[in-house]
C-alpha cells in the first residue's frame, strides 16, 4: 500500500469515527497535527525537529472526545504502530485517556495495546524494527514495495481489539 493509500485510508477510518461520535452526539474535535493550519510553515519547521516537545505534537491523537470524561482517539489505517506515535501516545496517557480507534469501528486503550514484530526482512534495533538501517538498496526496494517512510515500527496484535458492532453501541470508555 502506497504512502497516498495509507493516508486516503487513515482519513476515511476518522470520518467513520467523526460519523460515529456526531450520531451519539457527543463532542467530538479533530485535534492532530495532519488537522492544523500550517500557518508560517509551522508543519515544515516542525517536521524537522526531534526534541520531545516537537515529537509530541506530531504524534499527538488525532481526536478529542467528550462523553462524561474526555479522552483522545488517534485514528490508524494500518496494523502497525511508529515507535515515536507509541511511546507519544504512552507519555500522554500517564495524565488522560488515550485510545486508539481502527478502521470499521475497532478500538483499544493504548495501555491495552500489544505489539510484536512478524518475521519480516528488516533489522531491528533496541525491540523495533529499523528499515533505514538497511542498505541504501535494499532501503530503496523496501521502501518501493511498502511505501513506508522509513520510521521504526512495530505490528499492532489486533486480535484483542473492542468492536462497535452497530451504531445503537456506545463507545467502552472503562478500560
Amino acid at each position: 500500500m502506497s504512502f497516498k493509500e495509507r493516508i486516503s485510508k487513515g482519513d476515511l477510518a476518522q470520518q467513520e469515527w467523526v460519523d460515529y461520535f456526531r450520531s451519539k452526539h457527543l463532542a467530538v474535535s479533530k485535534v492532530g497535527y495532519e488537522n492544523s493550519p500550517n500557518i508560517n510553515n509551522f508543519k515544515d519547521t516542525i517536521i524537522k525537529l526531534e526534541d520531545p516537545t516537537s515529537l509530541l505534537i506530531r504524534h499527538y491523537p488525532d481526536l478529542a472526545i467528550s462523553i462524561k470524561q474526555s479522552f483522545y482517539m488517534d485514528i490508524k489505517a494500518g496494523e502497525t504502530i511508529e515507535k515515536n506515535s507509541y511511546n507519544s501516545l504512552l507519555f500522554l496517557s500517564q495524565k488522560s485517556n488515550v485510545y486508539i480507534g481502527f478502521p470499521n469501528l475497532k478500538y483499544i486503550n493504548i495501555k491495552k495495546l500489544n505489539l510484536y514484530l512478524k518475521p519480516r526482512p528488516l533489522i531491528i534495533k533496541d525491540g523495533w524494527y529499523e528499515p533505514r538501517l538497511l542498505s541504501p538498496e535494499e532501503y530503496q526496494k523496501w521502501k518501493g514495495k511498502t511505501g513506508g517512510s522509513g520510521t521504526p515500527f512495530k505490528d499492532i496484535d489486533i486480535s484483542n481489539l473492542k468492536q462497535i458492532k452497530d451504531r445503537d453501541e456506545r463507545l467502552d470508555t472503562t478500560t
